[in-house]
């Protein structure tokens, strides 16, 4: 099936969604969703009616687009409604400059498996980011649903998120899946995210004592020893580290770990 933004009205994508999908019933669900009688979207189907925009409002969530997948299929819907030359044509325009803009960004960012200098402010912004990105190595939580459940944060934010991936080139979506182009992003240790980056995990880190599990692992504690051990310590964390992240590497994806390391001096930097 293709791209929704290669179709040039909402009736053949309606007809393809359909046809693609091998779920039983499924004309039928989408008209209760979009509050319509099954024979009025068999009229639709076949080019007699359009769907309400009220009607599109509501296939966008029933079809779990992406807010740039919503906004076009609103663009699609208003044009094929549209009831005179004018306004047939002011819609086109728009859906002509969302391809033109549309294109540009990918142009500009296909080739780029890396977040941007200019977006690293926001994908470091929040734990949500890197924690999505990473999540679509998990065949289970490619799709819309079971990814909001999963991590638990409501649809419009999860949307939200996974537009500003798409658009850096991070993930791409095929169907109703998500699928990660690059699944790890490094950080410089001299970038100024490096603070919101850390802070975001730990802060993960500190609401994850909350459930109590088992199979987690906290652990804290102060300790008075020489600079010669403590750097002997720092190094075997690294070699440690090091080897953990080679197995992680070779390790099959199904389930999310966060892994943080602290081991620091309590000096104060003033002293």
């Amino acid at each position: 099936m293709m791209s929704i933004f290669e179709y040039n009205e909402h009736f053949s994508y309606l007809r393809d969604r359909f046809k693609k999908t091998k779920s039983r019933g499924i004309k039928g669900q989408f008209a209760e969703k979009t509050q319509m009688q099954p024979a009025y979207l068999s009229q639709v189907l076949a080019k007699k009616y359009s769907l309400s925009l009220e009607q599109a409002d509501l296939a966008n969530s029933f079809f779990e687009h992406t807010i740039e997948e919503s906004e076009f299929f609103l663009l699609l819907v208003g044009r094929d409604r549209s009831g005179t030359a004018s306004l047939k044509k002011h819609f086109s325009k728009q859906i002509d400059q969302f391809r033109k803009k549309r294109l540009e960004v990918i142009e500009r960012l296909g080739r780029k498996c890396q977040v941007s200098d200019g977006a690293q402010e926001i994908y470091y912004s929040s734990w949500l980011y890197s924690a999505v990105h990473v999540a679509l190595t998990v065949s289970d939580l490619r799709r819309l649903i079971p990814l909001k459940n999963h991590l638990g944060i409501n649809r419009e934010k999860l949307l939200q998120v996974l537009q500003f991936l798409e658009s850096q080139n991070l993930i791409y979506k095929k169907n109703d899946e998500y699928f990660s182009n690059q699944n790890w992003v490094r950080l410089e240790s001299g970038s100024p995210q490096i603070t919101k980056l850390h802070t975001n995990w730990r802060m993960k880190a500190i609401q994850s004592l909350d459930n109590e599990r088992e199979s987690d692992l906290h652990f804290s504690g102060v300790y008075s020893l020489d600079p010669k051990t403590a750097t002997l310590i720092r190094e075997s964390l690294l070699e440690n580290i090091s080897k953990q992240l080679n197995r992680i590497e070779g390790a099959p994806e199904k389930e999310l770990y966060v892994m943080n390391f602290d081991f620091f001096n309590l000096k104060s930097a003033s002293e």
